[in-house]
């Protein structure tokens, strides 16, 4: 049984719902994989991708969750992403304002998996320390069924700065 098949079932839910049966869930290509094993992705969210990839970035009211190819530019090319992967900080998704979602391999949680965190692209620039980006995220999600829930319901802030998101983060 795959792992995370409650979470696409919801998900693919939301979206037929919204007009978007087009948005494809298929099992990534090979070099895909390495790609994020060789990041050091943790083995629940490759195992997702080796899975249920979407085609494309899937977009559900401002938050995104990326394909391995745009996961692959944020990682390369994009502030902050290109920043922060060195900090262990990896792309699983944008917002629509250009912000990033984040797996934090620095933090760890009683499921043994990362926290999610969504980072500003405002306040991250090249030179800076740990400290003062560790400054500029804030946590969104415990796991990444926790995301993927969050994602799916409309729970997940679609800008750094939502002052909505205080409220939405107080229940993880």
């Amino acid at each position: 049984m795959f792992l995370y098949e409650k979470e696409l079932a919801r998900l693919k839910e939301v979206l037929s719902r919204r007009g978007r049966e087009n948005v494809v869930f298929r099992p990534a290509n090979h070099m895909d994989i390495e790609y994020l094993e060789g990041l050091l992705y943790p083995e629940n969210i490759v195992a997702f991708y080796k899975e249920a990839e979407p085609s494309g970035w899937v977009e559900i009211d401002g938050a995104i969750l990326n394909s391995i190819a745009n996961i692959w530019g944020e990682n390369d090319n994009a502030n902050p992403g290109n920043i922060v992967v060195p900090y262990g900080l990896l792309n699983i998704g944008n917002t629509a304002s250009g912000d990033t979602f984040c797996i934090d391999l620095n933090t760890i949680g009683k499921d043994h998996e990362p926290d999610i965190v969504l980072v500003s692209h405002h306040l991250v620039r090249e030179g800076q320390t740990y400290k003062e980006i560790r400054e500029a995220i804030h946590p969104v999600a415990r796991s990444f069924r926790e995301f993927l829930h969050k994602f799916a319901e409309s729970l997940l802030p679609v800008d750094y700065w939502d002052r909505e998101m205080e409220s939405r983060l107080e229940n993880i």
